[in-house]
């Protein structure tokens, strides 16, 4: 699944696939200079969207949050327990980024980022750094990264998958990467 929105300043792109209990999302966004403004991929189980959903819009609107949606509060300089240690290392492997871990455990993010350097489970903390890739980087590999498809692209991409084409050779003949490849074939089997 593809899809694609602009508001004229900012360009945004989603391509998602799905199996009967997961979904795998990329999300990319660039502004009007084709730098990339917004990055986010993982995968999260089908079951969960809805509550996602309502973490994504409690994040976007600094109002008063039901009590369900509360972080709970910071406890600063208290010692790590061995049940919270296996929760870090387990939500850490699972997937989940530094930021749900700290708002599960009521701790900072940055002592969680201390918590998995100790672990061995990641870098040593240190100051943050803007994406070191652009648009035009994401193209050095795929020249047609996150461009639109035109309708002679997916016609031939339909008859390329059709004649048996492997992801990795339409990757090499379309420019794209596997994600999108596969997302436009997922889309096109979509269409009436």
């Amino acid at each position: 699944m593809y899809w694609q929105l602009s508001d004229g300043h900012r360009h945004y792109d989603l391509t998602a696939t799905a199996d009967r209990e997961t979904l795998t999302v990329e999300v990319t966004g660039a502004d009007s200079d084709g730098r990339i403004i917004a990055h986010l991929n993982g995968t999260v189980p089908r079951a969960d969207l809805s509550v996602l959903a309502r973490l994504l819009f409690a994040a976007a609107d600094p109002g008063p949050q039901p009590q369900s949606m509360r972080t709970p509060s910071v406890q600063r300089g208290r010692s790590w327990s061995a049940e919270e240690t296996a929760l870090v290392t387990r939500l850490h492997r699972d997937g989940c980024d530094v930021d749900g871990i700290a708002a599960s455990l009521g701790r900072t993010a940055n002592s969680i980022r201390y918590k998995l350097h100790a672990l061995g489970l990641g870098p040593r903390p240190g100051p943050k750094q803007p994406p070191a890739y652009t648009m035009d980087d994401l193209r050095q590999n795929h020249p047609n990264s996150h461009r639109l498809w035109t309708p002679e692209e997916e016609q031939r991409l339909a008859r390329r998958a059709a004649e048996g084409a492997t992801v990795p050779e339409l990757m090499a003949e379309f420019g794209r990467n596997e994600n999108g490849i596969t997302a436009r074939l997922a889309r096109l089997e979509q269409r009436p």
